[in-house]
């Protein structure tokens, strides 16, 4: 047993010295689906290894996944976690593309999925719920379509048959599939893309989900609620360093754009310093310097397109996301965001009508392997002030709309679609989660989660505002708001969900959760979700 021992390590060193060697298949291929288990497998093994990620930003090219891949000790790892490394090693040098030529790759998938749901008083439950619920909730018919051009282009989108927001609340909600014309998404693709890069940097133009942090609550800096943003992204990357910009177009005069820097000094640290604007106006290209700090331009007070005689040109953000792992398996992890802060010489000057507005996220998560999989514990708690990422005009708040054009809405201004690009629970809210987890990526998966959010009510008259809202010098009371504000509603929800790898091109996957709300919103609702998912290849 012992020769047969040192024999497997003696194999996979030699993988991984083979992977030094031997260049992986591209490097400017994205991992788009934001959800795939690569990631789960990146991350439980950085666990195992006593180890955390450089960067915790959604999506990440192969050649920036081969950094971290290649920081993995496979002496460190379990049975579990040796089966993980192979499944990344075969992601990273086997061409898997349906047809090659040269320098020319191809490949293309067709994935059919049924879902059936049920959502009883779907009102009383936090806001966020209904696009966590539209995001997981998969097309019936999709076609996933790769080109590679050499390993420093590569080109992908989605093209699919699936419901609208707007369909999938009001048309035949118990279904995945489109029933009615008008609820069918004619606004797609949803994912979409083109990358440039080599192993130490990537261009990538898509449209897609984006995220930072790996936690609970979603993320204070670049959430992934919203199913789609057109963006670009250049990085820059090394073991220890990256540098990146982002820069999404909220509406053609509307950009939200961002920068960071993320270090990772030793193996067990990292931290990502991440700045961001929301520009009301045309884009102004000394935005895409990486290495400037964007509040000390003070832009605000440039005569910006639609902004010459006011400040409302530009919304400001600062935050971090801080990864610890002390030992092996446990993983320490906090985020912090903000868009408004007095100083004590603003305050004396008459500023203190202008709100702080600050938020943040600390969390724990210990994962270990048993013979059965995976398990996984994690403890979260999240606090956001009453005007977290409000700023004085909506068109500087860091939040965005879109509108359907084919909609299942009895009117057009019900599908108005608004959520926030930072902190999904929106301000004013405190979450608290406990969760459990059995997990093998590729097989299969089951959660028990216990969620608490504490909701003022800042947030919707935010939304409902159609005149002044923010603090001002006649009216500084709003400023003194504390979370929860008003009269809040207190939500407790039990939730527990499965997935399951009955071939490896065929799956299930199911979900039951029950939540309480007492306070302004009163009573209790229901959902219930199971589907089947195949893929021909």
């Amino acid at each position: 047993m012992k020769r047969f021992k040192i024999l497997f390590y003696f194999l996979i060193c030699l993988n991984l010295f083979n992977l030094q060697a031997q260049d992986i298949t591209s490097y400017a291929k994205i991992l788009y689906d934001h959800d795939s288990p690569y990631y789960d497998d990146l991350y439980l093994m950085s666990l195992e290894n006593g180890s955390v990620l450089l960067s915790y930003k959604k999506p990440l090219s192969l050649a920036e996944i081969a950094i971290f891949y290649k920081e993995i000790d496979p002496a460190y790892l379990s049975k579990n976690g040796e089966t993980l490394y192979g499944n990344l090693g075969t992601l990273l040098l086997k061409n898997n593309m349906l047809f090659s030529h040269d320098n020319f790759n191809f490949n293309t998938n067709l994935i059919l999925a049924l879902q059936g749901q049920y959502f009883y008083n779907s009102d009383k439950v936090p806001a966020v719920d209904k696009f966590i619920k539209y995001n997981r909730m998969p097309a019936p018919i999709t076609v996933p379509i790769e080109l590679g051009f050499s390993k420093y282009v590569y080109s992908y989108t989605d093209l699919i048959i699936g419901k609208n927001f707007s369909g999938f609340r009001l048309s035949y909600p118990y279904t995945n599939l489109p029933l009615s014309q008008t609820a069918l998404d004619y606004h797609f693709p949803k994912k979409a893309g083109i990358s440039v890069g080599n192993s130490f940097f990537n261009v990538h133009m898509g449209r897609g989900r984006l995220n930072v942090g790996k936690t609970l609550s979603g993320s204070m800096l670049i959430s992934d609620l919203p199913d789609r943003h057109d963006y670009i992204t250049a990085s820059l990357f090394s073991k220890h360093i990256k540098i990146d910009t982002t820069i999404a177009e909220l509406k053609p005069m509307r950009f939200f754009i961002t920068h960071a820097l993320s270090f990772k000094p030793v193996k067990q640290f990292s931290i990502t310093i991440h700045e961001g604007i929301i520009l009301d106006s045309l884009f102004d290209p000394k935005f895409l310097n990486p290495l400037v700090v964007f509040h000390n331009y003070a832009a605000w007070k440039e005569p910006y397109v639609n902004h010459t005689n006011d400040e409302n040109s530009m919304g400001c953000q600062f935050g971090f996301d801080i990864n610890i792992v002390p030992i092996k398996g446990l993983r320490l992890y906090g985020q912090f965001g903000m868009n408004q802060f007095q100083t004590p010489s603003e305050l004396k000057g008459g500023y203190s009508y202008i709100p702080n507005s600050m938020g943040g996220i600390a969390g724990a998560e210990y994962a270990f392997s048993l013979p059965i999989g995976y398990l996984i514990l994690t403890g979260e708690f999240m606090y956001a002030d009453p005007w977290l990422y409000i700023g004085m005009a909506k068109n500087i708040s860091f939040y965005t709309y879109r509108k359907e054009n084919v909609h299942a809405a009895e009117d057009y201004d019900k599908s108005l679609i608004e959520y926030w690009l930072a902190n999904p629970y929106g301000p004013d809210s405190i979450t608290a989660f406990l969760k459990a987890s059995l997990i093998i990526p590729h097989k299969y998966k089951a959660d028990i989660t216990y969620r608490f959010v504490s909701k003022g009510e800042n947030e919707e008259k935010f939304f409902k505002a159609t005149g002044d809202y923010y603090p001002s010098e006649s009216n500084p009371e709003p400023a003194k708001y504390k979370t929860p504000s008003g009269n809040p509603t207190y939500f407790h929800t039990l939730q527990l969900t499965g997935e399951y790898s009955i071939l490896q091109n065929l799956h299930i996957n199911g979900g039951l959760s029950w939540t309480i709300a007492h306070g302004k919103i009163k009573g209790y609702s229901v959902d219930f979700l199971c589907g089947i998912i195949y893929s021909i290849r």
